[in-house]
């Protein structure tokens, strides 16, 4: 459950929720792991250990004894979030797509809606008023 079930449950909460994703929030993802990597790094460096004295926190992030390796490992973890950020905004787009072609039917059916009453039921759906 430390990562996998954690990982599933908020894959359905996307589905089950309004949160708002955006294909330009990918810096986020980027961001944080290159400030972790930068952490583990620096963690090395000032000589921290994890609980059984090893000089890193993670056997595949082992700056001193496996740099090549580390190095790949972190470009790869770079570009897994990256991939995984856009497909998940993928499937929030497709959400929005299934709720507004099979749920929004009925909503539409007045033929002098009032503008303003629409944008707001728009923005209800976003911000999960």
């Amino acid at each position: 459950m430390t990562h996998g079930g954690n990982a599933i449950v908020n894959f359905f909460d996307l589905f089950v929720t309004a949160h708002p994703m955006f294909y330009g929030h990918v810096i986020w993802p980027i961001i944080f792991s290159s400030f972790y990597l930068a952490f583990s790094v620096f963690y090395v460096l000032i000589g921290g250990t994890d609980r059984d004295y090893n000089n890193y926190i993670y056997s595949v992030i082992d700056w001193k004894n496996n740099l090549k390796g580390a190095i790949i490992f972190s470009f790869l973890t770079i570009a897994f979030l990256s991939i995984m950020h856009f497909i998940l905004t993928a499937c929030v787009t497709a959400r929005i797509y299934v709720h507004k072609k099979w749920f929004q039917k009925n909503n539409r059916s007045e033929i002098n809606q009032d503008p303003a009453a629409a944008a707001v039921d728009n923005i209800g759906f976003i911000v999960n008023v």
